[in-house]
């Protein structure tokens, strides 16, 4: 893997935005979380009219293009199903390089309302600072940039490179050959036969195989201090909340 890539600009600052909007929201009755009505405007479309005030091109994975139809948003649905969060990633990934070279990408969720400019400088900061360091050691260059959360990491309202593609095909072909190898098993053994799905790899497993930069929790909490900023919408208790977050 190079060392040098051809991401965004030399600030390391994105000029697309993703958001992922194909959730069900199991925990909210199945509710269709992009749909979800904030001060008389949904979710989703309200998050890309935000967004496509700060960011030249906004994509959308979902299942319901008809919901940004009076917004500038391109939208697609996932190229390659059964992932997960990941396969909306790979598909605003995929989308986001038509241009032929590298590009950055903010990638946000649609049950995620808050949003704040100053995040991404901060973690594009990071993910410049990471890529000169690279460079300066000839090794492989970031292909993301998160905020730290503990021991754990924010992967929305995070900076992903469109070279993440190919990595994220990868992931997916050996979990597929692994459910396979699973399934055979489990026929040759009587046991589970035909219970055996593909399990979904997590952020975490894509980046023991990818690098990628991290932004400390201290520095990301200097913008949002009570971590407003990651509020997303899971349950009927957030759901009751949503009209109190404000990015603080």
């Amino acid at each position: 893997m190079e060392g040098r890539r051809d991401d965004g600009d030399a600030t390391g600052m994105p000029r697309i935005a993703a958001i992922l909007a194909g959730g069900r929201g199991s925990r909210l009755g199945g509710v269709s979380k992009e749909s979800i009505p904030v001060d008389g405007e949904a979710l989703g479309p309200r998050l890309a009219r935000i967004l496509s005030g700060h960011f030249e091109n906004i994509i959308v994975v979902t299942n319901n293009p008809e919901m940004y139809a009076g917004t500038r948003a391109r939208t697609t649905a996932d190229l390659i199903p059964g992932y997960g969060p990941l396969s909306g990633l790979h598909a605003a990934l995929s989308l986001a390089r038509e241009g032929g070279k590298g590009e950055l990408v903010w990638l946000a969720a649609c049950d995620m309302p808050a949003f704040d400019l100053r995040l991404v400088e901060l973690l594009a900061e990071g993910y410049a600072a990471a890529l000169e360091k690279a460079r300066r050691e000839g090794s492989p260059g970031p292909l993301a940039c998160l905020a730290r959360f503990g021991r754990h990491f924010e992967p929305f309202q995070a900076i992903y490179s469109t070279h993440l593609v190919g990595e994220l095909e990868s992931l997916f072909e050996a979990a597929a050959t692994a459910a396979t190898m699973a399934a055979s098993v489990a026929a040759k053994t009587q046991e589970g036969a035909g219970d055996r799905g593909i399990r979904r790899p997590s952020f975490k497993e894509l980046f023991a195989r990818a690098p990628a930069a991290f932004v400390a929790e201290e520095e990301v909490r200097r913008i949002t201090p009570n971590w407003a900023l990651y509020f997303n919408v899971n349950t009927p208790a957030e759901l009751a909340r949503l009209g109190g977050s404000d990015g603080s």
